[in-house]
């Protein structure tokens, strides 16, 4: 079987590689395409940023992660007025906590975000900050590096303090240490660098590619479908009738485009529109299914992604659920576990938490969780009268359902 990660494959089959400047490689094979890709980050968010059916994707996804709300608990209970909480509600002088929490989902979702924190002490001047993954360059020793693994913490420490140069718009650039930045990934960061994570968006290229053709092709029908084709009707074997003069050319044409009711020619005209059939290309619906493809890549339920066929509200409050659920819970776990370990939070049992519980489609779960812990404990009661349950096993059972602390 041919495996497209084989050294042997790729000493015989590769015939050109190319290595950009933010330290992707592209190995271009035999009947390969270099440019039925996108190769880099700066690629990947012009696609996304031009693209109505991609970007649509990214924003529903963003808009409703960054309604998460960040608390801190201690021991299991919640920490009010917590130092760390404070700086995510306001990360720099520039960003809220929803602004905050919509770029990390965004960057995270073009394969990797990286977050720069001024300091691991928590004073007034602390920020929060993410970087733009197009502006890193790295360096082939960087790569080298990064692509191994480590085995001892001597290893480990070395590792962060490696630097990678970020350019500015003005064309200055700033080094990095690792240990100064801490990426998220979408993916994978296992493909060959451990701060670098693959990218949904590169399976996505034909997609966005094809949607970006159909919307040209929409606009270049519609631009010819105002225009008319204009001809003479005359009978093949009618050798008298002479093919239509310029002059009468444009008399025809300034009669079509003139007010009057009624207008006078030689011989009968043919009237057709250049584009008559606009709604059977279905280009429409070649752009709601692109936007689906797109959506369904991301994990987004069909229900929440509904821009154009409504579902009903309780379908739509169930979607949404299921979409905290299984996209946006897993994404919010991993930053507020790297955020912990930045500030050693980790290692004071101190846990922050990111929950959507407060937003009104979500009280749909909370009274499904009421019904069934009501129906568990009335269970309970029934087993005790039964005699089946001690009245300790019943308290003991009943705290672990109501997910109460000894």
């Amino acid at each position: 079987m041919y495996n497209p990660f084989s050294l042997n494959n790729l000493s015989t089959n590769v015939y050109e590689i190319e290595r950009y400047n933010e330290g992707t490689w592209f190995y271009k094979l035999f009947g390969s395409s270099k440019v039925n890709r996108l190769r880099t980050d700066r690629e990947r968010l012009e696609a996304v940023l031009t693209n109505p059916a991609a970007l649509k994707v990214f924003k529903l996804q963003c808009d409703a992660f960054s309604r998460g709300k960040v608390t801190a608990h201690l021991n299991g209970k919640p920490r009010l007025n917590d130092s760390l909480v404070n700086l995510i509600h306001k990360p720099n002088p520039f960003q809220t906590e929803r602004q905050f929490l919509w770029d990390y989902m965004f960057w995270t979702m073009l394969g990797t975000s990286y977050l720069y924190n001024s300091s691991r002490s928590l004073t007034d001047s602390t920020s929060l900050y993410w970087l733009i993954p197009a502006r890193f360059e790295w360096t082939e020793e960087v790569c080298d590096k990064l692509d191994r693994m480590v085995l001892s913490k001597k290893s480990y420490n070395d590792l962060k303090n490696l630097k990678v140069r970020y350019y500015n718009l003005d064309g200055s650039y700033t080094f990095y240490k690792l240990s100064e930045i801490k990426p998220f990934f979408d993916l994978s960061n296992g493909f060959g660098n451990w701060y670098r994570g693959s990218s949904a968006i590169d399976a996505l290229y034909k997609v966005i590619s094809n949607s970006e053709k159909g919307l040209d092709s929409k606009g270049i029908n519609l631009e010819f479908s105002g225009k008319f084709f204009v001809s003479g009707q005359h009978k093949e074997e009618d050798v008298y009738n002479t093919p239509m003069s310029d002059p009468e050319k444009q008399s025809i044409e300034a009669s079509l485009r003139s007010n009057k009711p009624v207008h006078a020619t030689k011989s009968m005209v043919d009237l057709k529109r250049f584009v008559d059939n606009l709604g059977n290309q279905k280009l429409d619906d070649a752009y709601r299914n692109d936007y689906f493809t797109i959506g369904t890549m991301y994990g987004i339920p069909r229900d929440v992604l509904e821009a154009f066929d409504s579902s009903t509200y309780e379908n739509q409050e169930k979607a949404q659920g299921r979409h905290v659920e299984m996209c946006l819970m897993p994404k919010g776990q991993d930053l507020m576990e790297g955020i912990e370990k930045i500030f050693g939070y980790d290692n004071r049992n101190v846990k922050l938490c990111i929950s959507w519980d407060h937003l009104s489609f979500m009280q749909v779960f909370e009274r499904e969780r009421v019904s069934v812990r009501a129906s568990k404990l009335a269970n309970l009661r029934q087993a005790q009268e039964m005699n089946i349950l001690t009245e300790e096993e019943v308290i003991e059972q009943g705290k672990e359902i109501m997910g109460l602390d000894e």
